[in-house]
């Protein structure tokens, strides 16, 4: 009899694990990062427009491929915005930071995507009772007068739900963002 339960659990766990339903793939998630490494990749490409400082907006995430447009991922595009401006406000950076109102003052605008959003899925909530979010964003930071390129990057961030929001998670992706910004000034 209990050889007959341990037989069918075993055979579930194993039509799961091969189905594709159980786990969650993913090839861009590294762990931790060392603080020299704040993101998964970034690059400078004109230090010296960043260094001038200046008047930065940062424009809230729009979302991208991977990515529903709904409340939530506003939500979550505007804690991006804090975070990152948290993030640059903190370390005292040659940036001031602009809101919708002045955004005609900007020497620098900072945007992008949010280019996959999603949780984990039913089955491994159920059977291994982890509930994890996970963030992938894109973007780059432009001079809105010529259009160049200053910095693209990309970054991504996984939690858990039990522990944290949705929202602490977008907003350490852009604190994560900032710093990074900002550590690129002392280079």
């Amino acid at each position: 009899m209990l050889y007959a339960k341990f037989m069918r659990i075993f055979l579930l766990g194993i039509s799961c694990s091969f189905s594709g339903c159980l786990f969650h793939h993913t090839t861009n998630f590294l762990p931790d990062l060392p603080v020299e490494k704040l993101i998964d990749e970034g690059k400078v490409l004109d230090l010296q427009a960043l260094k001038k400082g200046g008047n930065l907006l940062i424009i809230p995430f729009k979302a991208g491929v991977d990515a529903e447009s709904n409340d939530d991922l506003h939500k979550i595009s505007l804690m991006i915005v804090r975070g990152v401006s948290d993030a640059i406000q903190r370390e005292n950076a040659p940036f001031h930071i602009l809101g919708a109102d002045n955004a005609d003052l900007a020497n620098l605008v900072m945007k992008g995507f949010i280019t996959h959003l999603s949780s984990s899925g039913r089955i491994k909530r159920w059977v291994l009772r982890k509930n994890e979010i996970f963030i992938n964003v894109e973007g780059k930071i432009v001079n809105p007068e010529s259009g160049e390129v200053i910095i693209v990057f990309s970054h991504h961030g996984k939690a858990n739900l039990k522990t944290d929001q949705e929202q602490d998670l977008a907003r350490k992706i852009g604190e994560d963002l900032g710093l990074y910004l900002v550590r690129q000034l002392k280079n």
